[in-house]
């Protein structure tokens, strides 16, 4: 199957059109290293065009306030393929090679797009968090991860 391009004809501060939005909430305490795996899931395949990241600050601890920088992301296809790396330090071990900031994938006015396809007929997109310089440093919160997309094909057939 074809990767299919980002539909033309937008200017450079608007992102191509999404008819759909679906979000994840998920809690992240203080004290956890990371999230579970979570996933976004379709009845079939899928093209996400871009996410919005929130945070919903609620801890009381006395500790500092999460951001977009300070929570970090891995996005995987179907729990094999991943969509985010960091450059590699060669002073550091391999753990962690696989999670960018929350900010890095956040559509930012138009200027940061995804053109991810799933073309499964059971698509899924794993999600999981984990705090930047590890736990007990920020503030418990609710993670908010909105991703815009639109199925492949209206037939379900043709996205297997």
């Amino acid at each position: 199957m074809q990767r299919p391009e980002l539909k033309p004809g937008y200017p450079a501060l608007q992102g191509p059109a999404a008819p759909h939005t679906r979000e994840i909430r998920l809690d992240f305490d203080s004290g956890e290293e990371e999230t579970n795996r979570t996933k976004f899931t379709w009845a079939k395949g899928v093209v996400v065009v871009g996410f919005h990241a929130s945070l919903w600050i609620y801890g009381e601890e006395e500790v500092a306030d999460p951001t977009l920088d300070t929570i970090l992301v891995s996005l995987d296809r179907n729990d094999d393929f991943r969509f985010t790396t960091r450059q590699r330090d060669p002073d550091t071990a391999a753990e962690g090679h696989q999670f960018v900031t929350l900010s890095a994938i956040t559509e930012q006015e138009g200027r940061r797009l995804h053109n991810i396809v799933i073309p499964n007929s059971r698509p899924e997109l794993g999600v999981q968090f984990r705090w930047e310089g590890g736990a007990d440093k920020f503030k418990t919160c609710r993670v908010k991860l909105a991703a815009f997309w639109e199925y492949l094909s209206p037939d379900p057939s043709e996205n297997k």
